[in-house]
Order: C-alpha cells, then structure tokens, then sequence
C-alpha cells in the first residue's frame, strides 16, 4: 500500500521518489502544490527530488498521503481541507513556541484524523500506517510536546475556549488560525486541478 510505504521512517529520499513517481497525476498534484502560492517559492521546483529536498522528507510524505487518499476516497473534499488546516496551524504554533522539526508537527496535525478519510477507526490506521513514536503517541495520547500543541490546536478548532489553558497566547492562535486557512485555501485548490 503506497500509504503505508509513505509513513516508513526508513525510506529513503530515492525510495520515496521512485514510489511517487509511478504514479503520474499525484507527481503532477504534488509539484502543482509545491509550486502554487501556498509556498510561495522563489523560482519553480521542476522534479520530485528537488522538491523532496526543498521541503524535507515529512512535507512531502504528508502531500502524497493527502493526495493520494483524497484520489480514492469519496469523503467531502472539506474533510482533506480540515486536516491540511489542522498541519499547518499545528506547524505554526510549533515555530511559534521554537519547537524544532516543525514538519513533524505538521504531519501530526494532518494524519491525526486520517482514519476518516479511511473509513477505519483510529487504533486500526496507526497500525497500518507505520508512525514514529513521537507523531504516533501525539496523534493516539496527545502525548509529549506535539501532542499538547495537537490537543491545543483541535480545541481551538472545535472553539472549545474553556478547554485552552490559561496561558495560552490566544493571538498566536488566531493569527496561525487565519494563515493556516488561507494557505489551505491555495493548496486544495492545487490539489483539485
């Protein structure tokens, strides 16, 4: 399962490319998003491999994820939309906050609902889907650092105010909020063409 093999911390950046490419359109989906304004690259990205190390092997495993299920499944597009929302918001709080490995916080944020998109329970896709510690007991406890910035981000999300701590900067929130939803804007709509 092209999924599953994505999620594999052992692959390689050669790996990952060969997978990719053998599939036409989601090497067309994924170099339209990387080119489209939700990056706002200063020249084009014109192969896979220059695109795996301008954005990193995490941003690039989470793109082909997303891409490659919103290609198969039926599920409202509002769905995929969510949890590239949900990524970036979580990514953003993390640089906010000085976390390093951002791009861990943003495929946590965007595989912490992908068993929807699955049509399977949550135990089931982090079985199938080989996570690392970290990302899997975030997404599964809302444990360790990634976890609290999940959890946090989710609450904010469903506008569960009385569910944030008290400590929280609430304008990082809604400024990350804000840019999350119009980067997801711009990449949905390079993801549908």
């Amino acid at each position: 399962m092209l999924v599953s093999e994505l999620q594999n911390s052992r692959t390689t950046p050669e790996r990952l490319e060969e997978l990719i490419i053998q599939d036409p359109v989601l090497t067309y989906k994924l170099l339209r998003i990387v080119n489209s304004a939700a990056y706002s690259l200063i020249r084009r990205v014109e192969s896979l491999s220059e695109a795996i190390v301008l954005l990193g092997m995490d941003q690039i495993r989470s793109w082909a994820t997303m891409i490659a299920l919103a290609n198969r499944t039926s599920k409202p597009e509002e769905i995929c939309r969510s949890l590239l929302l949900r990524g970036k918001m979580c990514e953003a709080i993390a640089a906010s906050q000085g976390c390093h490995n951002n791009s861990s916080y943003f495929m946590t944020g965007v595989l912490s609902q992908l068993h929807v998109m699955l049509d399977i329970d949550q135990q089931t896709m982090l079985e199938q889907v080989p996570l690392g510690e970290d990302i899997e007991s975030a997404i599964k406890d809302h444990a360790g650092a990634m976890g609290d910035i999940l959890k946090h981000v989710t609450h904010y999300e469903a506008g569960d105010w009385d569910l944030l701590p008290n400590d929280i900067d609430i304008d990082a929130y809604e400024e990350s909020y804000r840019a999350a939803l119009d980067w997801s804007k711009d990449a949905m709509l390079s993801m549908s063409n």
